[in-house]
């Protein structure tokens, strides 16, 4: 049930026209929010220390 909520968003996102970088990112942010119970200072920190590293590059 999860899997098509989450490609439900993601498409809808995609077919206004939005970038699919973009699209992927808060597909994910709003399942967060939405259906886990993770504090948004933890996303927020997740997300700045991220920023961070450049192993993939």
């Amino acid at each position: 049930m999860n899997a098509i909520i989450i490609f439900t968003i993601l498409l809808c996102l995609m077919l206004t026209g939005m970038p699919i970088s973009i699209s992927l990112g808060l597909t994910v942010l709003s399942f967060l929010f939405m259906f886990t119970e993770v504090p948004l200072e933890a996303v927020a920190l997740k997300l700045f220390t991220g920023i961070e590293k450049f192993e993939i590059m």
